[in-house]
């Protein structure tokens, strides 16, 4: 999971953000992408990124 802040004019603050990169994927490529809601705790306790190496490119297309 990768770090990366989203300014926002209408919140009128700066939003915290993780975002997961398959291993060896084109930064410049186009991914699908999925939102999950729910803070660090739905990152962290769901296992994204470790779940999403397991899956992404064997049964899952690469997605951020």
């Amino acid at each position: 999971m990768e770090p990366a802040v989203i300014p926002s004019e209408r919140l009128q603050r700066d939003s915290r953000v993780r975002v997961y990169r398959p291993v060896d994927s084109d930064p410049g490529a186009g991914h699908p992408v999925v939102y999950v809601h729910g803070g660090t705790e739905a990152l962290d306790r769901g296992m994204w990124a470790r779940t999403l190496d397991h899956v992404v490119g064997v049964s899952v297309e690469p997605l951020v």
